[in-house]
């Protein structure tokens, strides 16, 4: 979750990583904005597992430890949902 200055890293829903940071996460007309999965930013540490979904939403869901979903689905804050079992395309 990118918040502000902050961004929190979940787990299965368990936050394991918070980490401030000065700087701008919107993309520039001469830039291309870089989105790491699976690596905390400050520390690049390597995520060990599977990353079965990812949601990009317009407004932080979560701040604190919760219970995910089986599967996700896309609502009025969603801007992207990608399913990773989906097969190739």
């Amino acid at each position: 979750v990118w918040k502000g200055n902050s961004a929190l890293a979940f787990v299965d829903g368990k936050l394991i990583a918070t980490e401030s940071f000065s700087g701008n996460l919107a993309a520039t007309p001469n830039s291309i904005p870089e989105t790491m999965l699976g690596a905390f930013y400050e520390g690049h540490q390597q995520f060990q597992g599977v990353i079965q979904e990812v949601r990009i939403s317009k407004a932080a869901r979560y701040q604190s430890d919760f219970v995910p979903p089986q599967r996700h689905s896309p609502d009025e804050n969603t801007t992207a949902l990608y399913r990773f079992d989906e097969g190739m395309g």
